[in-house]
């Protein structure tokens, strides 16, 4: 129980699996320390304990034999969360199970029995990774697998996946939300309200690299935010593109967040008794729904639709009208296929557009929509939002969307026949940050106490890029003891290194740079001046193709254009890896003042 705020909650973890799966083992702990970093960065009084038989049992003889001495090690009977893993092997047989890992779910499953399907959480993925058994035993063993899987398939939802880091994603992307399912449990309890994302105290650590950023770790976006804020009260939609890792995300919970306030206010209003307030603002008043394609484990048209519905009912209807119910629609019943999702998507928009009272609007914010690009169904998809959004039917006025993704998504507003053409109001491009947020970003967390070399110098190496300054500002916290003034310019140094050594971004971000994208930044980082952009056409000699590039690389927070068609290298970390991995020479540094504001 969190029964004050100096306890602290520990969700005891165990971890079972055969043999085979060493891989994924390994990435549950990486998993859980990154989790656990998260929630000490938030002061929230809950810590995840992974258990498992290689660290948590020792040497010993036991009457049940070596399984026995594992369960006293391991007390699943008392855990939170059991995370079972299998691939091609089901394990040897011991006195009660045809494996040690299903004599370890055993316990797990008749101690959540007992407790009326409440405790432990059983999470159990399978791998789908392509296997041919070459060996009778082999056979037999997959045999084996197979029986424990349908054996329970009436009882739960399991998740499959192919590779080790599929595995990693879903298993933080679960472990999150079991987190916030027993905070919110154990919370109501106490009559104590949680909040996921508390604003830090004192001595904390607050720069985020991980999730998106706090309200208060917030900086710069405020015309995009504004823009959307006052659009999507008037029925606009919007597109938001921008590089990874540049803000998208975080900014679609900034305006999540304060359209979630307004609707608070509307309601504390009425609690006070001032009943004409709400009448003359309603139309004012947005219920944000916010979605990302990451967090399904199978994306599907349907499976979106359910969410959005879903989302309105707990996030927004619980709130401002709970007297609704969206559940019991037919979108929710085992008729709802993917052939006539959209239809049943629709009646359940239009029930509750006319269930809610005068002109309260809905917005539906989808981040990471580059992932439904390669979707057979994209294109449908993309136009049945479109016929939502132009709709002549009065109830769908009521309906906008905010979509967030890189510059995969630009031809969903720009090019002819597209299914966003004439739709969306304003496509808003995500760049870095300008050097007086960046400075702001810097200094404020820290009470302005941070050397101002050392500022500069960690806004020159990021170029302004949010998640690179977060990064560094996160590592130089930890390393100078939360005493900033003693930092240097070594300091960032060594951080910058480390991410060399430990983080693979640019290699994420540069996949996508064809021959042109790298002879252009090549041009441009190896000048100690502006570069012209007649100067790369010249260097690529088509234009379509040089002008492609020049947007790929600012969209990457690479480059800036600091006056028109005038572009210096962005970052100097980007630069410094850029020519350690992708040319075999760098030229000369960069003025550091190119980098503009």
């Amino acid at each position: 129980m969190l029964s004050n705020a100096r306890e602290f909650r520990v969700i005891k973890l165990i971890l079972a699996s055969p043999g085979d799966v060493s891989g994924e083992r390994n990435r549950v702990v990486q998993v859980v320390d990154e989790l656990n970093s998260e929630l000490q960065d938030q002061a929230a009084n809950v810590t995840l304990r992974l258990y498992r038989w290689e660290t948590d049992s020792h040497p010993g003889f036991h009457a049940a034999g070596p399984q026995g001495q594992i369960d006293k090690g391991l007390r699943i009977q008392d855990c939170d969360v059991l995370i079972g893993i299998f691939w091609k092997r089901f394990g040897t047989p011991t006195a009660d199970a045809e494996s040690g890992t299903e004599h370890e779910f055993k316990i797990a499953h008749e101690s959540w029995q007992r407790s009326g399907g409440q405790q432990p959480r059983i999470l159990l993925y399978f791998c789908q990774k392509l296997f041919f058994p070459g060996t009778d035993e082999e056979v037999e063993q997959v045999g084996r697998i197979l029986r424990f899987r349908k054996k329970l398939e009436s009882e739960g939802l399991f998740a499959a996946y192919s590779e080790e880091i599929d595995f990693e994603r879903a298993l933080r992307r679960h472990l999150r939300k079991v987190v916030t399912e027993i905070r919110n449990e154990e919370a109501a309890e106490t009559h104590r309200p949680v909040h996921p994302r508390p604003v830090a105290s004192a001595g904390t650590n607050r720069f985020e690299y991980t999730v998106p950023v706090d309200p208060e770790m917030f900086y710069g976006r405020s015309d995009e935010r504004q823009e959307i804020l006052e659009g999507v009260k008037r029925g606009h939609s919007y597109a938001v593109i921008g590089g990874t890792r540049i803000g998208k995300t975080s900014l679609l919970y900034e305006v999540k967040r304060k359209l979630l306030e307004d609707i608070q206010q509307e309601v504390a209003s009425v609690g006070q008794g001032n009943a004409a307030a709400p009448a003359a603002t309603r139309a004012d008043v947005v219920g944000p729904v916010f979605l990302s394609t990451q967090q399904f484990d199978a994306l599907s048209p349907l499976a979106i639709y359910r969410q959005v519905m879903q989302d309105f009912a707990t996030d927004i209807c619980s709130v401002r009208f709970p007297h609704v119910e969206l559940r019991s629609h037919a979108l929710f019943s085992e008729k709802a296929t993917e052939q006539n999702a959209f239809s049943l998507f629709t009646e359940a928009l239009k029930a509750a557009v006319r269930l809610l009272e005068g002109k309260f609007r809905i917005v539906i914010l989808l981040d990471e929509v580059d992932l439904l690009q390669d979707m057979p169904w994209a294109k449908t998809f993309f136009n049945n939002i479109r016929a939502l959004t132009q709709a002549a039917d009065r109830d769908f006025r009521a309906i906008s969307w905010v979509i967030a993704g890189t510059l995969a998504i630009d031809s969903l507003y720009k090019e002819a026949g597209s299914p966003f053409v004439n739709v969306l109001a304003a496509k808003l491009k995500l760049g870095p940050l300008t050097r007086d947020e960046s400075l702001a970003l810097i200094q404020d967390p820290l009470g302005g106490r941070v050397p101002k070399a050392v500022a500069e110098r960690v806004y020159l190496e990021s170029g302004g890029h949010p998640f690179l300054i977060q990064f560094l500002m996160h590592h130089l916290y930890d390393d100078c003891g939360a005493a900033p003034h003693r930092l240097t310019p070594e300091s960032i140094t060594k951080q910058v290194n480390w991410f060399f050594d430990t983080r693979s971004e640019f290699e994420f971000w540069t996949r996508s740079f064809g021959d042109a994208e790298l002879l252009a930044y090549s041009v441009i980082a190896g000048s100690d001046k502006p570069t012209r952009k007649a100067e790369v056409l010249g260097k690529i000699g088509d234009p379509t193709i040089a002008n492609h590039a020049l947007t790929q690389l600012a969209n990457c927070a690479v480059i800036r254009q600091v006056e028109r068609n005038h572009f210096v290298c962005n970052g100097e970390m980007f630069r410094t890896w850029f020519f350690e991995n992708r040319v075999p020479e760098r030229p000369p540094a960069p003025n550091a003042v190119s980098l503009g504001t």
